[in-house]
């Protein structure tokens, strides 16, 4: 495959600045661009008389794209006085972004303006106006010739004025360039989900030009009828856009309109340091952020981003639009998260470190798990009449691989409904397992209703009807028409063979998401996830390698903890970094970190040290961080001792806790004579003893415990705690409580004895 070849333009000024500083965003998408580094801008007028030289020209030209940093302009009394004093008084300057417009025909410019800032994403419009056309087409006369001075003279109140005493810029429109403008506003709002085109003119005023514009905008907006179309006022449309943003899907307007509105668009946006922009023509097109060179701005200040989001509208544009989205995602998230910020963000980070925040973010993004979600379809599930075992079981196995799991759904047979969901999860998810409703009866829907949404038609299978013969008749049981439906699969679709029933399911790649489609009972579906699903999981590289941490409390009240925890995960900045959990099970509480496997250059975060944060939080309340609880990590502890018997003397529990403990390692006493010991190698004498200083029957009041353990006389442990007292459900605590205590004293025994 040919390499995409990009012509890099890095202009003047901070142009070159961020234009340097974002182009490593090519090698960390791993793009296979071939980027051309070209001359442009204004050293090249001073040194050679032409801002945008023609091998420049050539360049762009022979390549798929080109990325155009900011460019200095100047008016031409001062662009002469900095020319070389060989070439002065022979060239006029002409700025390389007209200069491109024209000689490549890039006749729409596209501003897209949407709420980054904000996690509502309360707009998202883009303007499109004219490049060629209009007042900037270039009939600009002062002073005026003879032909526009007749014309002028038609108003009696010019006629007697001098032509060196008149200005005049011609608005030029063309049928043809009106088409095509409106042509592609209509597609772009088709291609980017956009219900509505506003074409943005001042027809009350400019009377006949603008109904000329009318009848071909309604020409055009006819061919669209699924797409809103309206015309309004220009100075409407800039009110609106201020109040109400979120009212507009495509501006359309003419050149000067165009421009006007569009950094009003950038400065609802948050300013020009956000704004990209993209200037398209039928065989070629350039992008370029849309703020000046600011020739006077001090190194390492300019803000970067609009140059990552001109980036990611080219990638889009090329159809890489997975690749965009990062850009676009990394780009957002550094914003709100707030922690860096150039000066026009009100902040004082420099270009540098705006830059390596949006690649972290951007590397993150790129190594993080992919989702991956799971609908399960049938009414019997909706209604209870059965239990859906296969999302659990399947779930618990892509978590245990490193998958990612985003959502578990259920629908019922209802097309519509079954439809609904898997629009949903496409839109979340970047894959979906879909099990249930493949039978051959009138209520299965599932392949109908993919089907519908994918907008792909059904194909019969002969291999698959074969299979559903050969395992009917194997069984003697009769074959209907109604059991072809099992043998219908998407266009394009793999086949997942099934050896425990008969319908096949299948896989199918739609765009960048991936669909799995398989049968519901549990001794068909099981058998398919490990034979089938989990390998193409694999081979999709759906499973990361990631690190996880657990720590198993007793004692802790989970609003508070996972309260606490939140705030460090704000101070290190981890969002997006890792994935946390909480599991209450009276009377733990389980907390579960997973870290995505990380770039090296991102592990500045202060993971470890966050984790050490979250070890000093629960020490006082750790059981284990395997998920043992308190009976399980007991018995391990006396298995160490095996040979000994700790003797508990229990005035607190009944009897409970004497029922939930190994007889074989520790026996009980009412009473609280030290006679009660146990002998080992050693010689020695070891007691336990557990005794309750208060237990208040009241329900609003708390429990306390003491514990405390001495190896003959000599107390070597005591603990206590209190806790609320929730009736009979207590004792699980309590129970729970003792056996922890009771294994942290053994530790205490095992230290004195290696000490001996």
């Amino acid at each position: 495959m040919n390499k995409i070849k990009i012509a890099v333009l890095p202009g003047d000024g901070i142009g070159r600045e961020v234009t340097e500083t974002v182009l490593p965003v090519f090698d960390l998408l791993n793009l296979n661009f071939e980027l051309n580094m070209a001359d442009v801008g204004w050293e090249f007028w001073c040194q050679e008389g032409n801002p945008l030289p023609l091998r420049t020209l050539e360049l762009i030209k022979n390549s798929n794209a080109t990325l155009l940093g900011a460019i200095t302009s100047k008016p031409e009394k001062e662009a002469q006085k900095e020319l070389a004093i060989s070439l002065t008084g022979k060239n006029e300057y002409v700025s390389p972004v007209i200069q491109l417009r024209q000689k490549l025909d890039l006749f729409a410019n596209v501003r897209p303006c949407y709420d980054i800032k904000h996690q509502t994403h309360r707009f998202n419009f883009c303007i499109i106006r004219e490049n060629t056309e209009g007042l900037y087409s270039g009939f600009d006369f002062y002073p005026i010739n003879d032909e526009i001075k007749t014309i002028i003279n038609k108003n009696s109140k010019y006629l007697h004025m001098n032509k060196t005493d008149i200005a005049c810029t011609l608005r030029l429109q063309t049928m043809a360039g009106l088409l095509r403008l409106f042509e592609f506003s209509f597609q772009y709002a088709k291609i980017n989900e956009l219900s509505k085109v506003t074409f943005a003119d001042k027809p009350n005023v400019l009377r006949n030009s603008g109904n000329f514009a009318r009848s071909i905008f309604e020409e055009v907006a006819n061919k669209y009828p699924q797409i809103k179309s309206e015309i309004l006022n220009v100075d409407a449309v800039a009110l609106w856009m201020v109040r109400k943003p979120e009212q507009f899907g495509v501006i359309v307007a003419e050149n000067m309109f165009g421009d006007i509105l569009s950094d009003l668009g950038a400065g609802i946006m948050g300013g020009l340091g956000l704004a990209p922009s993209a200037n398209v023509g039928d065989t070629g097109c350039y992008f370029e952020p849309v703020h000046g060179s600011a020739p006077n701005m001090l190194k390492n200040k300019a803000n970067p981003c609009a140059m990552f989001l001109t980036v990611a509208l080219m990638l889009k544009h090329l159809g890489y639009t997975a690749e965009s989205e990062k850009i676009s995602n990394a780009v957002t998230k550094t914003l709100q998260d707030k922690l860096v910020a150039t000066y026009d963000l009100g902040g004082n980070s420099s270009t540098q470190q705006m830059a390596q925040a949006i690649f972290c973010n951007l590397k993150s993004t790129t190594s993080s798990r992919k989702l991956i979600s799971i609908l399960s379809t049938g009414s019997e599930i909706i209604n209870g009449d059965i239990i859906d075992t296969n999302s659990n079981i399947c779930a618990k196995k892509i978590n245990t691989l490193g998958g990612n799991i985003f959502q578990i759904m259920q629908s019922s047979d209802n097309k519509q409904e079954i439809k609904s969901a898997i629009v949903y999860l496409l839109e979340n998810s970047d894959c979906i397992l879909i099990t249930g409703g493949l039978g051959p009866t009138s209520d299965d829907n599932t392949r109908f209703a993919l089907s519908e949404v994918i907008r792909s038609d059904l194909i019969f299978n002969d291999e698959a009807w074969k299979h559903i013969q050969a395992r009917l008749n194997k069984f003697n049981l009769s074959i209907t028409k109604n059991n072809k439906q099992q043998a219908l699969f998407p266009k394009h679709a793999s086949l997942i063979r099934n050896h425990n029933g008969t319908a096949y399911g299948c896989y199918i790649q739609y765009f960048d998401k991936h669909i799995l489609l398989i049968p519901g009972p549990p001794k068909e579906c099981l058998p398919m996830i490990e034979e089938y699903i989990l390998p193409k999981l694999a081979e999709l590289k759906f499973f990361n390698k990631y690190f996880s941490y657990t720590w198993k409390t007793l004692g802790v009240i989970e609003g508070e903890i996972s309260h606490t925890i939140d705030n460090l995960i704000e101070r290190y900045n981890l969002y997006d970094k890792i994935n946390i959990s909480y599991r209450w099970n009276y009377p733990y509480v389980d907390i579960k970190l997973s870290i995505n496997s990380m770039d090296d250059n991102c592990h500045d975060h202060g993971l470890d040290l966050f984790i050490k944060e979250i070890d000093i939080l629960v020490e006082d309340f750790l059981i284990s961080n395997d998920q043992s609880d308190a009976f399980t990590v007991l018995n391990k502890k006396i298995s160490w001792c095996s040979d000994l018997t700790f003797v508990v003397i229990d005035n607190v529990t009944c009897g409970e806790f004497q029922n939930v403990v190994d007889h074989r390692l520790v026996s009980f006493d009412k009473t609280l004579d030290s006679g009660y010991s146990f002998s080992i190698n050693y010689n020695e004498y070891f007691n336990s003893n557990i005794t309750s200083l208060e237990r208040n029957n009241n329900s609003n009041a708390f429990v306390k415990i003491m514990v405390s353990g001495a190896i003959k006389e000599n107390h070597i442990y005591t603990h206590e705690v209190e806790i609320p007292n929730r009736g009979s459900e207590i004792n699980l605590f309590i129970n729970a409580y003792l056996a922890w205590q009771l294994s942290k004293f053994i530790e205490q025994v095992q230290m004195n004895v290696k000490n001996e």
